[in-house]
């Protein structure tokens, strides 16, 4: 029985029995299962919908997506670039230049290779040097051109190549460099100014009407493969501390289930302590629609 690995007391799975009688990886999965405040009865449900109740609709999705996934046979085990296309999708950089770098990656530019090979142009040479194929790789390092400008470490050849190929100008790879050194300081000059703009100065907590009190959860995750952690802290409309908690969790969580856990948090320390007005403050959008879509009823009935 499943409740024999939940310690009912805390609330909490018995970890050490988890990872005592099940594999790793099935030890992990088990873990990162966040358990109901009220322990209900086990029961069996169906995974293939978020109601848990079986539909010949669901078992269809369930069998078509396995199909789906056989015939896509080595890709199915997930694409062995994600991680760099987490790294490329965060960079604090320009939208355009995490666009260029993951069109480069994936052989996407309009070279006069790919241009040939869907018959737009004649000729595959490269327009800056004229000497080998115009090819991702030669056009972004092995042109004689491309290498002036890697040089100065800075590189910004988009507009450079439309003026090559279409106008006959090729700029210097010291104008190129210093282009690209005046974009990325205007860049970071704009997020300065946004993130000094009056928005975000107010963006600072504010006290709750007199007679309620002010519940602030946030949560914390990872990707490092370490454990989430939730806290809460109840303040009056003085700013006072009236109650505060703080939890370590048995699993890695999404930032969705990580702010849900440190509203749940918050909600019972506020049913522990018997307070009953109360306005909750959190950073997750979705979430935050998701609870005004729900009675009060529905909140406190966790």
């Amino acid at each position: 029985m499943v409740s024999t690995l939940i310690d009912c007391d805390t609330r909490r799975w018995k970890a050490d029995l988890v990872k005592s009688l099940f594999f790793p990886f099935e030890a992990r999965t088990i873990l990162n299962i966040q358990i109901s405040y009220n322990l209900p009865e086990d029961k069996i449900i169906w995974v293939g919908n978020n109601k848990g109740v079986f539909t010949v609709k669901s078992a269809y999705y369930m069998a078509l997506n396995m199909v789906d996934s056989s015939e896509e046979g080595e890709s199915s085990y997930g694409d062995p670039r994600d991680l760099l296309w987490r790294k490329v999708w965060h960079l604090h950089i320009p939208s355009k230049v995490r666009i260029f770098a993951w069109r480069a990656c994936v052989d996407a530019l309009p070279t006069m290779v790919n241009l040939q090979n869907r018959g737009i142009w004649e000729n595959d040479l490269c327009p800056c040097c004229g000497k080998d194929s115009e090819m991702i790789f030669h056009s972004l390092v092995n042109c004689e051109v491309a290498r002036r400008v890697w040089d100065n470490w800075e590189s910004q050849v988009i507009e450079n190549w439309n003026q090559v190929a279409f106008e006959s100008i090729c700029q210097l790879p010291s104008q190129i460099w210093s282009f690209a050194k005046r974009y990325l300081h205007d860049y970071r000059g704009a997020r300065l100014t946004l993130s000094m703009s009056p928005a975000a100065k107010n963006s600072r907590w504010t006290p709750p009407p007199p007679g309620v009190l002010k519940i602030k959860v946030d949560g914390a995750t990872s990707e490092d493969g370490i454990n989430s952690s939730v806290g809460a802290i109840i303040r009056d409309s003085c700013g006072a501390v009236i109650g505060a908690c703080c939890k370590y969790l048995q699993g890695q969580y999404s930032v969705a289930e990580v702010e849900a856990i440190a509203v749940e948090s918050g909600i019972l320390l506020a049913r522990h302590m018997r307070i009953s007005q109360v306005i909750i403050e959190l950073d997750a959008d979705l979430l935050l629609i998701v609870l005004r879509r729900c009675s009060l009823m529905e909140v406190l009935a966790i």
